[in-house]
């Protein structure tokens, strides 16, 4: 590898890292729950309107992001491979689980 090259990947990484920091500064800065609670504290002055407003918009956010139909389908799933463990551990007429006889 020759020195420009070097010089060229030294100068790339300070960029994509410089890059990095300043993305993640404005995305910290342009969040919802950053913006929002900020108008709310201008407007009421309260912290405790501020925290159960933030409170609201994390849960809800969560709650939203796991009722999807792709959840749901998965603890049908979940639910369903429960239920064979389940039966296949059920002790029979003889007291032996099914697991047992077909050991």
């Amino acid at each position: 590898m020759s020195i420009e090259e070097k010089t060229l990947l030294r100068r790339n990484f300070f960029a994509a890292l410089w890059h990095g920091a300043f993305l993640a500064l404005g995305m910290a800065l342009t969040q919802p729950t950053t913006v929002v609670a900020a108008f709310v504290a201008d407007l009421t002055g309260s912290t405790i309107w501020v925290g159960g407003l933030s409170t609201v918009l994390t849960v809800a956010g969560a709650l939203l992001q796991c009722w999807s139909y792709q959840t749901l389908f998965l603890i049908a799933a979940v639910f369903i491979a429960m239920g064979a463990l389940l039966t296949r551990c059920l002790p029979d007429s003889n007291g032996l689980g099914k697991s047992e006889v077909f050991a």
